[in-house]
């Protein structure tokens, strides 16, 4: 076995579950080639064969499982793609009666290395026919990869599998799914003991708990578990309010990472069962972490800490809890006095949590989430993913890796639900943060500059193409005019890049209507980037038609950034902005050069009309103005400038006294910050 070191509390109790080592090359290797539910007639033989007169081995999962407990290796058993196998021999015992016994080291696996395209194929197991569980593990180490499991339905604890034992029971699951299992406790799962779980890529829908806690997944006494990028949805309970899909009772530890558990029905209710809390506990002796996770829809409450006090511990980040009731409830005699902390967190309300509600927290809002999707295939999983780019969630992380910000236990992760990277800077802001929940959203796609040499229209704006009329002998290319002509007609954020070029993209059209002609007026929400060299901007925009600016900024109540980009040549004789006027709207100028701008009427370079306008780690040398400003006059709105050099501006006014640098005219707001 490899060891690992612990970051945090849970991650001590977790330790057993972390180390397992992978199935040895000595295992044997057991293939299942029958449907039915058949004995081994000889376990001791080695040979998996449940009737030895026909020819060949008749090899069914039953007789597998009793194959690999009768000797001392790591066995690992393949089930076929599209097997569909049916347990119906009732009774108690080992391995060959009732539910398939687990002592020793076992991997069940449904594919080689890649899953199937189509999740379906995935072999199914079902116990329908047996009123019993699937598999019960004591004091074994059990490992399902690719497999569904479904009408489990034993007396007692674990509706698919049950897991228990002193120290040595272990559970690992991946990329498979539990359906319509149901037991006292944990519909799906349960361990109780010093037992370990692990959880990856799964999905558990529409289980059940006859009495209240852990319709999918219930933890006792030391149980330990570790669930990721896995999905619960609509799984049910008995017992009213303390229904819950994942159940905790003395002293269990739990971490849940980049999962969905979602409360909506999928089907008709169920009378007596509900779906009331989405995780829940009844101890003191807690140690849970959540991290970057979504838990939604529950008739009660997303998390529901009961009987916590100064033994408890528990993290919550960058995630989503709401329930009909609260999205969180803390409840206790001493429930004060607890280890907790929930910070850049989304609560619709919350009952007592507040108390542990820290930095970047967001209380009182419901999650601007869509409509429950299945993942793409081959995924097994689902997801609610934010509404949109504009959504409350989205970008409300803190930038990670920053200890001073976040521990290292509850740190955003570096990968989503989807395996899609973590953060992603979906609004293009510039400052990429987490999203809250379970899946991190991509900024738009982008249009890619291509071509510089020549300013050429697009040819149909609004078809979702940056494409201009065919160049000879190149054929049809994407120039900046056209990629800003794309983008202002299509709705939503929108980003422009470029590819590397040795020459400046040049603005040669006249004037004319919108950004078909002069300068690019963006009319809507835009992120244009062009590209750094060790922090230098070394895309080039250059203006070379008189009486022009390069950018007019008029996109109402949106966002526009333009960023790592070197601008010259804008000669607006009579106006204000030699190279950037906004008119409307939030702009950010981040890393632009902004040399050699003539704005005859004031602003040699920038020029303010209205809205909110921020410079940052810019450099503004060399523009020129007749007015007021020789690099920068706001008329009106706001100006913010921070880390931004504005030097060798050398601007008249009309009685001959030099032009000021920076302007700010009367009822105008103006900060200057390093």
């Amino acid at each position: 076995m490899r060891n690992i070191t612990p970051r945090t509390p849970v991650a001590l109790l977790l330790l057993a579950l972390m180390i397992w080592s992978p199935i040895t090359a000595q295992a044997a290797l057991i293939q299942v080639n029958m449907t039915t539910d058949a004995v081994d007639v000889d376990p001791q033989d080695g040979a998996c064969d449940s009737d030895p007169m026909m020819a060949g081995l008749q090899c069914t999962l039953r007789a597998a499982i009793m194959t690999a407990e009768a000797n001392d290796e790591a066995d690992r058993v393949v089930i076929p793609q599209g097997f569909i196998i049916s347990l119906n021999l009732a009774g108690d015992g080992d391995a060959s009666i009732g539910d398939l016994d687990i002592t020793t080291e076992i991997e069940v696996a449904g594919f080689d290395i890649n899953p199937p395209a189509d999740p379906g194929d995935l072999p199914l197991i079902n116990a329908f026919g047996m009123n019993d569980r699937i598999f019960d593990v004591f004091n074994g180490q059990l490992t399902v990869r690719g497999l569904r499991f479904q009408g489990g339905n034993p007396e007692f604890r674990g509706g698919a599998i049950n897991v228990s034992g002193n120290s040595s029971g272990q559970l690992e699951v991946h990329f498979s799914d539990f359906q319509l299992n149901q037991a006292s406790r944990g519909g799906a799962i349960a361990l109780s003991g010093f037992t370990n779980l692990l959880v990856e890529d799964s999905n558990f829908l529409r289980n059940d708990s006859l009495i209240a806690e852990g319709a999918a997944i219930f933890l006792q006494s030391q149980s330990t578990a570790t669930i990721r990028r896995s999905s619960f949805v609509d799984n049910r309970g008995a017992g009213g309010n303390f229904a819950s899909t994942i159940g905790i009772f003395s002293s269990g530890a739990i971490r849940i990472e980049n999962s969905t558990l979602d409360g909506a029905e999928q089907v008709p209710p169920t009378p007596g069962r509900s779906s009331g809390n989405g995780i829940s506990t009844d101890e003191s002796a807690l140690d849970l972490e959540i991290v970057n996770s979504t838990v939604t829809r529950f008739s009660n409450y997303a998390l529901r800490l009961d009987s916590i006090d100064s033994s408890s511990r528990f993290r919550v980040s960058h995630s989503i809890l709401s329930g009909d009731d609260d999205g969180c409830l803390t409840d206790g005699p001493d429930q004060f006095a607890a280890d907790g902390l929930i910070e850049y967190t989304l609560l619709n309300s919350e009952t007592d949590c507040g108390t542990y509600l820290s930095a970047g927290g967001s209380l009182g809002v419901m999650p601007d989430l869509g409509n429950l999707t299945q993942d793409a295939a081959p995924r097994l999983t689902f997801a609610r993913p934010p509404s949109g780019l504009d959504s409350n969630v989205v970008e409300r992380g803190f930038l990670p890796g920053n200890p001073l910000l976040a521990p290292p236990d509850i740190d955003c992760l570096n990968e989503d639900q989807r395996g899609n990277p973590r953060p992603q800077d979906a609004n293009a802001d510039g400052d990429a943060r987490c999203d809250l929940g379970a899946v991190e959203e991509g900024p738009p796609q982008a249009f890619v500059v291509d071509y510089f040499e020549l300013d050429l229209l697009d040819s149909n704006p609004g078809d979702g193409q940056c494409t201009t009329l065919i160049v000879p002998g190149v054929g049809s290319v994407c120039t900046l005019r056209a990629a800003v002509m794309e983008t202002n007609a299509l709705p939503g954020l929108q980003r422009i890049l470029f590819e590397p070029s040795d020459i400046p993209a040049v603005l040669t059209q006249p004037a004319g209507a919108g950004a078909s002609g002069g300068d690019l007026n963006i009319t809507d929400a835009l992120a244009i980037e062009g590209r750094l060299d060790n922090g230098r901007p070394v895309t080039v925009i250059e203006n070379q038609v008189t009486g022009q600016r390069l950018f007019t900024l008029e996109a109402g109540a949106e966002d526009v950034f333009l960023r790592n980009m070197d601008m010259f040549g804008g000669q607006l004789g009579t106006g204000a902005g030699g190279a950037i006027a906004l008119v409307s709207g939030e702009a950010t100028l981040r890393r632009l050069s902004l040399r050699n701008h003539f704005g005859g009427a004031g602003g040699g370079a920038v020029a303010v009309f209205g809205g909110r306008l921020e410079i940052e780690d810019s450099d503004l040398f060399n523009n020129n103005t007749l007015g007021s400003g020789a690099a920068v006059v706001i008329n009106a709105g706001e100006l913010s400038i921070t880390n931004t050099s504005i030097r060798g501006h050398l601007g008249l006014l009309a009685d001959g006294n030099p032009a000021t640098s920076v302007v700010a005219l009367q009822d105008t707001e103006l900060a200057l910050i390093n």
